[in-house]
């Protein structure tokens, strides 16, 4: 077994080098290198060899359809630099190029979270993806990012919409409180837009 032991920790320590040579990020939208003297975990690098969407055994089977076809889970990228950055399914970018104008991006700035306030960590935001109700991804940047995205992944992975982000009690003060408010905010202009106000001008006309 010895032999077999070290050929293994020969070949995982030589892997381990080429990840970490081809090891890239991009923050700001400016890609990062290990020369620039910021480091960015495995997953940031875009490489199924150095992701856990290239190991399979860390991903449930799918659901299937009625027809048996199975459907595909969105999987989160998360960029473990200082702020973090996480994205789960379209980007604003990618969303409004596929669906134009008919899309909402509700979205919760950590200057405004109790909890990021009182560790002095206020950079960031959630903000979701929305179209008709319909969650289509969401990009996350602040501390804790990627742990923040995981609600936005199980109500996407199981056909949730952006009123069940609203529709449960969050813990406070807490940073995850961000997505739920970031979901709230996809209804700020039903409950106070123009059509709201104009409602409640015609009533205080009513003698």
């Amino acid at each position: 077994a010895r032999p077999f032991l070290t050929a293994w920790i020969s070949t995982r320590a030589t892997s381990i080098m080429t990840e970490r040579a081809l090891l890239s990020a991009t923050i700001y939208g400016q890609p990062q290198t290990a020369g620039s003297g910021r480091w960015a975990m495995p997953p940031a690098a875009n490489n199924s060899r150095i992701s856990l969407a290239g190991t399979p055994r860390f991903l449930p089977a799918a659901p299937s359809s009625s027809s048996g076809q199975k459907h595909s889970l969105p999987v989160p990228a998360v960029t473990y630099t200082s702020p973090e950055v996480a994205q789960l399914g379209l980007t604003e970018a990618e969303a409004r190029e596929k669906h134009g104008d008919d899309i909402t991006t509700p979205s919760f700035q950590f200057e405004e979270s109790d909890r990021a306030i009182a560790e002095a960590d206020t950079e960031g935001e959630v903000k979701l993806i929305v179209r008709k109700g319909k969650l289509l991804g969401a990009s996350i940047v602040g501390k804790e990012a990627g742990d923040l995205l995981q609600l936005v992944s199980v109500a996407m992975s199981n056909g949730l919409g952006v009123k069940e982000l609203t529709n449960f009690i969050s813990p406070y003060p807490t940073r995850a409180e961000g997505v739920k408010r970031a979901a709230n905010a996809h209804y700020a202009d039903v409950v106070f837009g123009k059509s709201a106000k104009r409602l409640v001008g015609l009533l205080q006309r009513i003698p």
